[in-house]
Parts: structure tokens; sequence; C-alpha cells
């Protein structure tokens, strides 16, 4: 059985044979779900990824497949297929309140919880 590390390096090989990277991450993808999508993730936003992931992807050119990287997640082979400086669209714009929405609540929340701990706390100072 190969490693890991063996199979992205195959993975790589195969890619810059002119392998189609659909076809690739569906065969070999751990990741069930980019795996599906042909290992298309998407418009990624730094800090979106893990950093190893991140570092890599950055020094990647348009078209450029990286040597396998290694993460805690294992290891992955990555296309840039373009870049642009903002994320303007729609879904992006929805993500971005959905996380707004997302932290107020959960402040709130936190705060509501905290306030009714404090409230049934009983503390008792001995001098």
């Amino acid at each position: 059985m190969k490693t890991r590390r063996a199979r992205a390096e195959e993975v790589r090989e195969r890619l810059s044979q002119g392998a189609d990277f659909a076809s690739v991450a569906r065969e070999y993808s751990d990741d069930s779900g980019s795996a599906l999508n042909g290992g298309e993730l998407g418009w990624v936003r730094p800090g979106q990824t893990v950093p190893a992931f991140e570092e890599a992807m950055r020094d990647l050119s348009v078209n450029q497949i990286s040597q396998p990287v290694r993460s805690q997640f294992g290891y992955h082979v990555i296309e840039v297929e373009e870049r642009r400086r903002q994320n303007v669209t729609q879904e992006s714009q929805r993500e971005q309140v959905r996380q707004a929405i997302f932290q107020r609540r959960a402040n709130e929340e936190l705060e509501t919880w905290q306030q009714e701990i404090r409230s049934k706390a009983f503390v008792d100072i001995r001098l």
C-alpha cells in the first residue's frame, strides 16, 4: 500500500503529464466533499484554509500545479485557476452577512448564559 505522500506525488506526476485535474481528484482524493466536485474549492479568501495550504496556494502562479503540500489534514496538490483581489460575488457577500449574524447571536447567547450562571452563583467571602 502506498503512503499518502507517494499517492500525492503520483497525482502530481499525472497532472504534470496533462491529466485532467477533476478526474484525478475524483479518483484519488480522500476529501469526499471536494472529490465529488473534481477537487474544486471555489473562491478561497485569505484565512479560510490552514496555513500550510494557504502559503503554498499564495506562492503558485495561475495554472501552476503545486508539489505535494502537507497539512494536518494530509497531503494536497493544488492548482490555482484564477486570482482576484476582491471577492464581490453575491454568495461571498451572503456568507459574510451569515458570519456576522452568527457571531452576533453567539455573543448574545454567551452573554445570556454568563448572566444566568452569575445569578445562580453563590459566593461566600470569609475574612
